[in-house]
């Protein structure tokens, strides 16, 4: 009994950190996008150049990846 509480206390704190490196990983993405626009005199979330736009959903995805290869999930 006590050993499948630990289990899923674990469980529940892997789910939770994962969640957070998401979030970061969704923020580092957010603002590196907006201060692109800025830098090019456009609102924020604005239609980026494709080599940008591209630069930021490559970002994006290797941090999320990292997320889910620091905790992965069952």
């Amino acid at each position: 009994m006590k050993i499948r509480i630990e289990e899923k206390a674990i469980k529940e704190r892997s789910r939770y950190l994962l969640e957070e490196c998401l979030k970061q990983a969704h923020d580092v993405y957010i603002k590196g996008w907006n201060r692109d626009c800025e830098r090019l005199g456009k609102e924020k979330e604005c239609a980026l150049p494709s080599d940008l736009g591209e630069h930021w959903n490559k970002i994006h995805r290797e941090y999320r990846d990292d997320c889910f290869k620091k905790y992965p999930q069952d």
